[in-house]
């Protein structure tokens, strides 16, 4: 019981330090981080997003969780930024995309933005 307290706390020791590492790595590529620059008030369907590579996104915009094997990258089609399964499970039609007559994967602060 003991050493698995121990385990669990080196491995969000470990977590933090890795997390700390990768904005490190974000910051020296010259872009903005997302997690500080997603406006969930935007227009949704006014604006084409420009998608975040999947390269500088480390962790899920909302909730920071740290991406890996079994943790996969999804981006939102109606803001760009990237999240986790958990941040972006709801579909939306989005007028951007008018070719689309079908819901497309969003994340839950643009599912629940109000559009015209």
């Amino acid at each position: 019981l003991e050493e698995n307290k121990n385990l669990r706390k080196q491995l969000s020791e470990l977590e933090r330090e890795v997390e700390a590492l990768a904005r490190e790595r974000f910051c020296q590529t010259g872009l903005e981080d997302p997690a500080l620059s997603h406006d969930p008030f935007i227009n949704i369907d006014q604006k084409f997003p420009y998608w975040c590579p999947d390269a500088a996104a480390f962790d899920c915009t909302l909730c920071h969780r740290i991406f890996w094997i079994f943790r996969r990258r999804h981006h939102c089609r109606a803001c760009g930024f990237v999240f986790c399964s958990r941040c972006s499970k709801y579909r939306k039609v989005l007028n951007i995309y008018p070719y689309l007559d079908r819901k497309v994967r969003v994340c839950s602060e643009c599912y629940f933005t109000e559009t015209p």
